[in-house]
């Protein structure tokens, strides 16, 4: 039988939980996060008037979204670091190999964000969001990626 890590991470822009394996028991949660600038709307979280600029023309109401791509840009890259200080703290706790599940487009910015030792001890990663996959089906996926890869 293919074993798999002690320790599992999934996450996404907007969430974040690490697991321990035990044999035959179900993961336990290690720790959870969830992040709002991975999951609130942008027009939400800016709401301010202030600061916007006209974008020309005769109607005075519309504004130039110039800056929008450097806030979205910026706020993944906040919830990439943010990602990367929770592995962190995990395996500064837990000693040992462990396997990583994040979407494709995010996985290599948290994987740099990560010191060298942990990248590592990094025993098996999966470019795919399991975040909301139940956790007694979560090692199901990192043994299939196991043997298939």
């Amino acid at each position: 039988m293919t074993t798999l890590p002690p320790i599992l991470v999934v996450t996404d822009r907007g969430h974040f939980a690490a697991y321990r394996l035990h044999q035959g028991e179900s993961p336990e949660v290690l720790q959870r996060a969830d992040f709002s600038e991975g999951t609130d709307k942008l027009s939400g979280m800016v709401t301010d008037q202030a600061g916007r600029f006209g974008s020309g023309g005769l109607d005075s109401s519309r504004h130039s979204a110039a800056e929008r791509p450097k806030l979205v840009l910026e706020l993944e890259s906040r919830c990439v670091r943010q990602i990367a200080a929770h592995i962190t703290e995990v395996l500064t706790e837990h000693a040992g190999t462990w396997g990583l599940a994040a979407p494709g487009d995010i996985m290599p910015g948290i994987l740099n964000q990560l010191s060298p030792e942990l990248r590592k001890r990094l025993h098996l990663s999966l470019s795919k969001d399991l975040v909301k996959v139940p956790v007694r089906e979560i090692a199901g996926y990192f043994l299939k990626a196991r043997e298939h890869g």
